[in-house]
């Protein structure tokens, strides 16, 4: 993935069917990546693909356990 940014940081708009947002994008495909950088002159910086840390990667607490269950008196 790439971030395409825009010269004007300002700009909210469509250019090649790529919706920008306060001058900034963001794309998949190499070859649209091209023309943005080539033909618009924008400038293209290349996404980190770092994820951040989900639930299941984090060391889970142990569950706590349950008291045993006191004979009924008769």
């Amino acid at each position: 993935m790439f971030v395409i940014k825009t010269p004007n940081p300002n700009y909210d708009g469509v250019t090649c069917g790529v919706k920008f947002e306060n001058g900034t994008a963001v794309v998949e495909d190499e070859n649209l990546r091209r023309v943005l950088v080539n033909d618009y002159g924008y400038l293209s910086e290349a996404k980190s693909e770092e994820k951040p840390p989900q639930e299941e990667d984090a060391p889970k607490a142990p569950k706590p356990r349950k008291a045993a269950a006191k004979p009924s008196a008769k």
